[in-house]
């Protein structure tokens, strides 16, 4: 992720953060998890194979907030008035934004848990329930911010101001009802690519309409 000071890696946040950086996960020991190079895939697997570990539940909301408290991204899963959601996004904001550096990216709010990860000057937010695994909903936000890096190029907070919706596109096809539907990078950057390629010839075909209906009515 491109900040407009400098740029930071999407594999590694800013630098204060590193005493939080997200590892990736070792190898899965033989019969623990399915062979492939996908952290995902594995560290699920292995989640549902351990006795005792709880699998990833239904993701409550997603909230991207920058370091000046400006909302970028909102996605709501379960339902919320609007008035609650205000409240909601303003507790978070200055819940997260007033944690240190080397404190840990997992805290406690109302009955749920909020897990956050700081990427250069955006910090992205999931709320969990407080039996979901922490570390696979780490995991799925450093997925969704590998894959805005590789669609629009070492991303910055701009390139979400300016084009949101397509940073809906790709959250959708990502979590499902707030659960994960799908791990492969490439996969989604496929579907996403192939919905840019659709919107264009549209926008090509309404252009041809037009300038048939000008000329038409000259």
């Amino acid at each position: 992720m491109q900040h407009r000071g400098g740029t930071v890696d999407s594999g590694k946040p800013a630098a204060e953060d590193d005493s939080a950086a997200w590892q990736r996960p070792a190898a899965p020991p033989p019969g623990l998890g399915p062979a492939s190079d996908d952290p995902l895939c594995w560290l699920s697997g292995h989640t549902r194979l351990s006795e005792g570990a709880a699998d990833l539940g239904e993701i409550h909301f997603v909230l991207l907030v920058s370091r000046q408290g400006k909302v970028r991204l909102t996605k709501w899963y379960t339902p919320y008035p609007q008035k609650q959601r205000s409240k909601i996004i303003k507790e978070i904001s200055t819940l997260v934004l007033t944690r240190g550096p080397k404190l840990c990216n997992f805290v406690d709010w109302q009955g749920y848990r909020v897990v956050y990860k700081r990427y250069a000057s955006l910090y992205f937010c999931m709320c969990i329930d407080p039996a979901d695994n922490e570390l696979e909903t780490l995991q799925i936000i450093h997925h969704y911010v590998e894959i805005l890096d590789r669609y629009f190029g070492n991303v910055c907070e701009l390139d979400l101001i300016f084009n949101f919706h397509k940073a809906y596109f790709i959250l959708d096809e990502i979590l499902i009802a707030g659960e994960l539907q799908e791990s492969n990078k490439k996969s989604v950057l496929r579907l996403v690519t192939t919905q840019d390629a659709l919107v264009e010839a549209a926008k090509e075909k309404a252009g041809s309409l037009r300038n048939i209906i000008a000329q038409a009515t000259k």
